[in-house]
């Protein structure tokens, strides 16, 4: 014979709570869920929307960081870049968060001053810089995710580079965690996030486990790299 199931008190509260928080989860074809709203655009080409990862890889010096400053510059001006890219954030989300990993203050500012070259802004007040090449992945990780959940108003989040938020590439417990902040973060402040990480040197995949998870995560993967035919020019490729 079955032994009998006894449901102590705190189980059945355990219980009950998750019921509730598996039933604001359900999705039913009755439900009236709006697409969700186009935040850049390069040409008539949609590379990201609101709730959503856009992750961009390359070599090194592949000129990725161009891109990216591109890519930011639109986001915090109206006026499209080079007659190519062209921001649809909604106005009640114009701000911009942009986090460089990897640069000294030196050169994070020069990529500042070269965003506001691109916009005609000698400073955007809705576009904010950190610098966090000092910090440890534990400390990176905790600014960013406070920056994101106290910034009124936030539309876009650039992370150049992701890998520095964890302490390997390679760990898959770590790329798990890393993309699912990701995903919660975009998800819940209804905000894009666009990362940055570098291709593996043998091939053209992301690297790391990282990499895998942003590829299978990510709404939108772009490529950056340096012509064969011309080394002053980049190419920018949807590689997913």
């Amino acid at each position: 014979m079955f032994e009998p199931i006894i449901i102590h008190k705190e189980d059945k509260i355990i219980s009950v709570d998750l019921a509730k928080k598996l039933s604001s989860y359900e999705i039913k074809a009755s439900d009236k869920i709006p697409p969700p709203e186009v935040a850049l655009k390069i040409g008539n080409a949609i590379i990201g929307t609101l709730g959503n990862i856009l992750s961009i890889i390359g070599k090194a010096k592949g000129r990725k960081s161009f891109f990216i400053a591109m890519a930011v510059s639109v986001s915090v001006s109206k006026d499209n870049i080079f007659n190519l890219f062209k921001n649809e954030l909604p106005n009640n989300q114009n701000n911009v968060l942009y986090f460089d990993t990897e640069q000294g203050k030196y050169h994070v500012q020069m990529a500042l001053k070269r965003i506001c070259k691109l916009t005609g802004n000698r400073e955007p007040n809705n576009l904010h810089v950190y610098g966090l090449r000092a910090l440890n992945p534990n400390e990176r990780l905790e600014l960013v995710e406070y920056a994101i959940y106290n910034t009124p108003n936030l539309g876009i989040v650039f992370i150049d580079g992701i890998k520095d938020l964890i302490t390997s590439i390679n760990d898959e417990e770590q790329a798990t965690m890393i993309v699912s902040k990701l995903m919660k973060w975009s998800e819940e402040k209804n905000i894009l996030i666009t990362t940055v990480l570098h291709q593996n040197k043998g091939d053209s995949n992301a690297r790391g486990h990282i990499g895998t998870e942003l590829n299978n995560k990510a709404e939108t993967v772009l490529s950056v790299t340096k012509s064969t035919d011309n080394e002053m020019v980049s190419i920018v490729k949807p590689e997913m």
